[in-house]
């Protein structure tokens, strides 16, 4: 199968207006234990029982604090397992810290695969998150890795790139969701070719995968 046959329809993706829905309930028991959450969700809910979030609302989000929770609310909007959420909001400190010192959005910044490296590691020592989150946060914040545009890589995308549907993603196929650097370089690698050659936006290829790499039939 070739992904190049629906290269129209990913041209013409709402990539930007891409949307879930998450209720204040589903956050309540980390806003009991976090008191700056209670807080900012009272400007997030606006006294609302549910709050749908685009893509488009997350990079219109200039303080940072607010931009990580949004990007975890549009990303698990049903939650997360266990404590997760809870052991990621109670270092959020450290999160905020090192996103405002590596990751200023006004400038744009470009990293390479050591600062890479250094935020995948942060990231993996706090429970509840890994590369998926971490690549959401790039992603939303603009950010270049080795000259690429970051892109959201989570456990949906890798599964419809194991399964190697794709010719032009065949390369991909024994991508792993533990391989940290080497795999997202890669990824970002194969994703910048790809979506040259089609002539279309790497992030209506990534919505793409994400949307229709796993319900489409080979023959």
């Amino acid at each position: 199968m070739k992904i190049q046959d629906y290269s129209g329809l990913i041209r013409n993706l709402p990539v930007r207006q891409q949307s879930f829905t998450t209720k204040r309930s589903t956050w309540g028991k980390a806003e009991s234990q976090i008191p700056w959450l209670a807080e900012l969700n009272n400007k997030i809910f606006e006294n609302r029982i549910a709050v749908t979030i685009s893509r488009q609302d997350v990079f219109a989000t200039d303080d940072v604090r607010e931009l990580i929770v949004k990007t975890i609310y549009w990303g698990y909007p049903r939650g997360m397992r266990g404590n997760h959420v809870v052991n990621i909001f109670n270092a959020m400190k450290e999160i905020e810290t090192e996103f405002t010192l590596a990751l200023a959005r006004e400038t744009n910044q470009s990293i390479d695969s050591s600062n890479f490296a250094s935020l995948l590691e942060l990231f993996e020592s706090i429970e509840g998150l890994g590369i998926s989150t971490l690549t959401k946060l790039l992603y939303f914040n603009d950010v270049t890795f080795d000259g690429h545009r970051c892109l959201i890589l989570d456990s949906r995308i890798i599964k419809v790139l194991q399964e190697a549907k794709f010719n032009e993603f065949h390369s991909l196929r024994h991508i792993r969701y533990g391989k940290g650097v080497l795999l997202y370089t890669q990824y970002l690698q194969v994703m910048s070719a790809v979506s040259r050659d089609l002539d279309v936006n790497c992030e209506g290829l990534e919505q793409f995968l994400f949307l229709f790499g796993g319900n489409l039939k080979i023959g």
